[in-house]
């Protein structure tokens, strides 16, 4: 019955976490900046791993939901270079896709792709992603359609010219149909207005991919590609005050559902908002655009975060069937930062009341979240260095 009422009635949960599993068996250092996937039973988080004193890339599957985390791999055997910003995705056969940016060149950053066929037990050569282009490549994000076309995104200075000291950045986005052996489609996604374009992020829809970034003006963008990568419509700005700070944004799609969220400053700008802790007078709040439609519309950006007190930072979102899950950092007990979250259905109702979703009392840093369906990841500072936990958000009404 109650199954039925909740297809029936729209509602909000307020999702309540599960107790945390650590991901990471090494613990030398600060283990950062997660992303997770999730296949049926299977568990995939990747990391960016300090324990050398450089950065390295590593791995750990969990074959139970997340009950327990095998040990951890590298995609790639450890060299005296920087391996950094690791994304992942998984392909609907399985194959397992992972990307980060490189500095074996010593010279620039490249993007490297590692595939695995047997659920990261092994990799094969991690290659070039696209082939090697001039200038830096970092930032990856990388998606997989039903289809199997893989969708990537990265920020990129390639243009650079000795007036920009060498730190024009673009984004730009590439596919490949062939399983990562070659990239084509290559195009740069944001708007020529020489306003540098910074941290995308990528995810597949029916017919294609929505890329969203930021850039210095601190403005929110969204561009929709309908044909599997090949054109892309034009740049959409998703936030709304041109005068406030904008960044980070995150995008969730499932079909033609598509939900973008990123850092917004734009109500303690406004002066609206009662704690402001950056040293230029704002803090952060969580925002959101929606679109039912592919991306042809797209709702007027809100609030997510019903508190207002102090920063709520770095959000990300997720679809679960019919409700939508957004994550988040949250600073309102000053200086003990938490992962808060919502879920929510149809018809959306913002701002929302919202859940603790770490399983940590004490005070401590718990930051960068990432979202798979209801599995949560997040980077958390409980044992002093920073490790990388994992939990599912289990579905509770609001009584």
């Amino acid at each position: 019955m109650q199954r039925i009422l909740l297809l029936l009635f729209a509602c909000l949960y307020a999702g309540v976490a599960g107790a945390a599993t650590l991901v990471n068996d090494v613990t030398l250092h600060d283990q950062t900046l997660p992303a997770i996937a999730v296949d049926g039973e299977t568990v995939y988080v990747v990391w960016q791993d300090g324990s050398t004193f450089q950065a390295d890339v590593r791995l750990a599957v969990s074959e139970n939901g997340g009950l327990s985390f095998e040990p951890s791999v590298m995609p790639d055997e450890p060299a005296p270079f920087d391996q950094i910003a690791p994304d992942l995705a998984v392909a609907p056969g399985g194959d397992l896709y992972l990307v980060w940016a490189d500095w074996r060149n010593e010279a620039d950053y490249d993007l490297y792709l590692a595939v695995s066929e047997d659920h990261g037990a092994s990799f094969a050569a991690p290659r070039l992603a696209p082939a090697a282009v001039s200038g830096t490549q970092v930032e990856p994000s990388i998606a997989v359609g039903d289809d199997g076309t893989i969708y990537l995104a990265w920020a990129d200075n390639r243009r650079s010219t000795a007036e920009d000291s060498g730190i024009r950045w673009d984004v730009r986005a590439a596919v490949s149909r062939d399983g990562g052996l070659t990239f084509a489609d290559e195009t740069t996604l944001n708007p020529a207005d020489d306003v540098f374009a910074l941290f995308p992020e990528i995810a597949a829809t029916t017919d294609g991919a929505v890329a969203v970034w930021f850039d210095l003006s601190r403005r929110i963008w969204a561009r929709v590609s309908r044909d599997g990568g090949v054109t892309w419509d034009e740049p959409i700005r998703l936030d709304l005050d041109e005068g406030a700070r904008a960044d980070f944004p995150r995008v969730a799609a499932a079909g033609d559902r598509i939900a973008v969220v990123w850092n917004d400053a734009a109500e303690s700008a406004a002066g609206q908002d009662p704690s402001l802790v950056y040293s230029s007078g704002r803090c952060n709040d969580v925002y959101l655009a929606l679109s039912e439609d592919g991306g042809l519309t797209w709702s007027t950006a809100t609030r997510v975060n019903s508190e207002l007190q102090l920063n709520q930072q770095y959000p990300t979102a997720a679809f679960d069937g019919t409700a939508l899950l957004v994550a988040w950092s949250d600073d309102r007990s000053v200086g003990d930062y938490t992962i808060q979250g919502v879920v929510a259905t149809s018809p959306w109702d913002w701002p929302a009341a919202d859940t603790q979703w770490d399983d940590y009392a004490g005070v401590t840093l718990r930051d960068r979240p990432d979202l798979a369906g209801r599995a949560l990841v997040w980077q958390d500072a409980r044992s002093g260095d920073w490790d990388i936990h994992f939990s599912w958000i289990e579905e509770r009404a609001h009584e």
